[in-house]
């Protein structure tokens, strides 16, 4: 009896503080999609613990509720896959309607649907498949974009997944496997839910800072070493791994929505701290691109390597690559042509 009074009391605080933080991002959210995003998943979370605590428990709960909370299971994959991809600027919020239609049909229908005649009956297992879908798929989504974010936020993602991970896996061992008890899966929700308190706690303003300018920086300095170095090492990352400077019209806020980093931070951290523009970071990397061409593909004209490096001309190709290397292109070509007929 004292054991299942402490589970309860475990998974009804965790439950609470699931509920406190879902309502506290929402709220505090405001036009920043990745906030709601986050407190709707942690919404829909929370009210499935709950439907699991009254089901273990025994409380008697109205029908409609007890799917309600299934079709919160429904939502946790998708606003997981949503919440990873906005973190990096690969998922856009209105694909949630798709992505969430199993949930909103068990809502539309959460008067009818009943244990025995549906969930019992291959409703849960589909359920929980679903679940196990959306988990690898974010996953794969997060792994695959890990470039794109900074390292903390890459580490509090990573969490989330192997918290989400972790319950899933409870509910699967239980209804699939039959290896675990079903009241374990609202306690360990709890457990997880602390660890993710203590992260969002420690590192809440770092994470989700709104993409646009609105919190501006009179000094540099004001960021911390940390979030200047998060963000340096993200665009050199990004530039290293992606070719969209080569587009001509490539610009700052080009840049600012790839990274979802703002225009104001980023144009900050290339003055001060790297002590370029913008324009010269980009015609850099441009240049790099064209000095190989310049050097391994002489039937290519100077013209036409300058128009594939992304410039918009050739005087501009001329200058460019003059104030970087000392030289024309044609005369650095000249000299590698000489080094390379050199015995």
């Amino acid at each position: 009896m004292m054991k299942s009074q402490l589970l309860l009391i475990i998974s009804s605080i965790g439950i609470a503080q699931g509920l406190f933080w879902s309502i506290q991002l929402i709220s505090s959210g405001k036009r920043d999609h990745r906030l709601i995003t986050l407190g709707l998943l942690l919404m829909a979370f929370s009210i499935r613990m709950l439907k699991s605590i009254l089901f273990v428990y025994e409380i008697n709960a109205p029908l409609w509720f007890m799917n309600v909370g299934f079709a919160m299971h429904l939502f946790i994959g998708p606003l997981l896959l949503a919440y990873t991809g906005s973190a990096s600027a690969k998922f856009k919020v209105s694909h949630l309607i798709i992505h969430g239609l199993p949930g909103i049909v068990v809502l539309l229908l959460s008067g009818w649907l009943t244990l025995e005649g549906f969930w019992y009956t291959g409703g849960y297992t589909a359920l929980l498949i679903q679940s196990v879908i959306y988990l690898v798929w974010s996953t794969y989504s997060l792994v695959a974009s890990g470039k794109d974010h900074i390292r903390l936020r890459f580490r509090w993602l990573s969490l989330l997944h192997f918290g989400v991970g972790a319950v899933l896996l409870v509910y699967f061992s239980n209804y699939i496997l039959r290896l675990l008890d079903y009241s374990w899966g609202p306690v360990s929700f709890s457990l997880v839910i602390y660890a993710w308190s203590f992260f969002l706690v420690r590192h809440y303003r770092e994470l989700h800072r709104t993409k646009s300018s609105t919190t501006k920086y009179k000094n540099l300095e004001k960021l911390g070493q940390d979030r200047i170095t998060d963000i340096r090492d993200r665009i050199e990352t990004h530039f290293q791994n992606s070719s969209t400077y080569l587009d001509p019209a490539y610009s700052l806020s080009k840049l600012s929505q790839e990274i979802n980093i703002s225009k104001h931070l980023i144009s900050k951290v290339l003055n001060t701290e790297m002590k370029v523009s913008f324009n010269e970071y980009v015609n850099r990397f441009r240049i790099t691109k064209a000095q190989k061409k310049l050097v391994n593909s002489p039937y290519l004209t100077i013209a036409s390597i300058a128009f594939d490096a992304g410039f918009n001309s050739l005087s501009t190709f001329n200058q460019a690559f003059k104030k970087v290397h000392g030289s024309t292109p044609s005369a650095y070509r000249e000299s590698a042509k000489q080094i390379v007929a050199q015995p």
